[in-house]
């Protein structure tokens, strides 16, 4: 997802950007569901995630509460300064 197109190709159709990938059924699951916590299970490298994070429009603090099972809301409450976005 280097170049744009492609980006803008996944955010049109994800299932045929996924599907065109080569990866395997359980990486497209992965994939596919935004599972942060099961990518990284599965050894997914943390900057390429930081990346299609990006991509899929998701800031680091929300992919930290979907990894924690948290609603956004409920993670910035455990934080220091839980107003900061």
């Amino acid at each position: 997802m280097i170049h744009a197109p492609y980006r803008e190709g996944y955010l049109a159709d994800p299932d045929a950007a996924i599907s065109a990938t080569g990866l395997s059924d359980e990486e497209q699951s992965l994939v596919r569901s935004e599972d942060w916590i099961g990518m990284v299970r599965y050894g997914a490298n943390f900057s390429v995630m930081e990346k299609f994070a990006r991509v899929v429009r998701k800031t680091n603090l929300q992919v930290y509460a979907m990894m924690r099972g948290e609603s956004f809301e409920d993670f910035m409450k455990t934080r220091r300064v839980p107003s900061a976005r």
